[in-house]
């Protein structure tokens, strides 16, 4: 299913499994700070989509903060 969206996806990390991927958006050099968002994808049995369903926003870091990237 690569052709839904081009096979186009954020760059990002599972950390939290295959779900969604957890993508860096634009840093905030102002405040120091850098907010992440979610994207989601389709399943079923043809296949999955890339992950284009989004951006849904989750967190922001502060510098020096630590951010849980996974295994």
């Amino acid at each position: 299913m690569k052709s839904v969206n081009g096979g186009k996806e954020p760059t990002g990390r599972l950390p939290y499994g295959s779900a969604f991927k957890v993508a860096v958006m634009e840093p905030d050099e102002k405040t120091d700070t850098v907010d992440t968002a979610l994207f989601f994808r389709f399943k079923n049995v043809c296949g999955a989509t890339p992950y284009f369903i989004g951006p849904v926003p989750f967190f922001t870091h502060e510098v020096n903060a630590p951010i849980f990237i996974g295994d």
